[in-house]
């Protein structure tokens, strides 16, 4: 055992100096509309795994002041960001982890339309679900607000829009969520896109032969009451050997069963099979380098 490790921390450090860039191959595209607020609020970039980045977003804020406060919050959480070849309000979020979901919170900015894509996608989602069970009828201008949902795909973008008025100022979630589901569920199956509506939240799947292909949602509320967002789920159904534990995750505790068993052959005391990621029957270093090629992936 002890020949076998004996040099364990130095491959580890080494190893997961590269963990980022050969698991992380994965980028989604933000784009964002301009928001209406006559007060600071605040939005979110959700992304799973990784750290939430909240940013405020004062009044009178263009669309491409938005995305450049976003962008710098981004980095200094330690994402990789770029704008190059892009529309100025358009922000890329780059090298994520396979089965990485990325969501964008508008909160009660009153942005109509902002947009979630990602070329590995194959699910995604606009939710409206919110703290008070209603949304503010009229928006910050004091006109009647608006509600939009809508899918991305290669072959062109379709968007819902619905007034208050038009719902008869019935603006709770479950309603908003099924009259955009009416309007977008006729046309949805033209575009490679099959909808749920479940309650307060849309679930968009997206045909396989797009796969490579951008898709994604636009989502969005005049209304100053926080609730919509939007995401992408990058990949569907990622290759997951490093999942040794079975939680639906590559992470430490994956590692630490390794580890455990690492110098180990078919047959000893402490081999575990479900370690032994190359199969030739000995838990070494091709194993370590599989599990952590995977480090950080969700096992959708």
């Amino acid at each position: 055992m002890k020949r076998a490790t004996q040099n364990i921390g130095f491959c580890i450090a080494v190893m997961l100096v590269f963990v980022a860039a050969a698991s992380a191959t994965e980028s989604t595209t933000l784009t964002f509309s301009k928001p209406t607020n006559t007060a600071t609020k605040t939005v979110k970039v959700i992304i799973n795994p990784g750290v939430d980045v909240e940013v405020d977003i004062p009044p009178n804020t263009s669309a491409t002041a938005k995305r450049d406060l976003i962008k710098t919050a981004l980095e200094a959480a330690g994402y990789d960001t770029t704008t190059d070849g892009l529309a100025g309000n358009q922000l890329k979020i780059q090298y994520l982890a396979t089965g990485t979901e990325i969501k964008f919170r508008n909160g009660a900015t009153g942005e109509k339309d902002d947009e979630v894509v990602g070329s590995a996608v194959t699910e995604a989602t606009v939710s409206m679900g919110n703290d008070n069970g209603y949304y503010n009828s009229v928006d910050w201008e004091g006109d009647v607000a608006l509600f939009t949902a809508g899918f991305i795909t290669e072959y062109g973008e379709y968007s819902a829009e619905i007034s208050a008025e038009e719902l008869e100022y019935d603006t709770t979630p479950e309603h908003i969520c099924w009259r955009l589901f009416e309007q977008l569920q006729p046309a949805a199956w033209d575009f490679g896109v099959e909808i749920v509506c479940l309650g307060d939240s849309m679930d968009f799947y997206y045909d396989p032969v797009l796969a490579g292909q951008e898709v994604g949602v636009s989502f969005g509320t005049t209304s100053p009451t926080e609730g919509f967002e939007g995401g992408v789920r990058l990949s569907g159904e990622p290759d997951c050997p490093g999942d040794i534990d079975g939680d639906g995750d590559v992470d430490l505790s994956d590692l630490a069963e390794l580890l455990g068993a690492y110098g180990t052959f078919e047959g000893d005391p402490g081999y575990n099979p479900a370690a032994d990621l190359d199969g030739d029957g000995w838990i070494g270093l091709s194993d370590l380098a599989a599990l952590l090629s995977m480090y950080g992936t969700i096992c959708w």
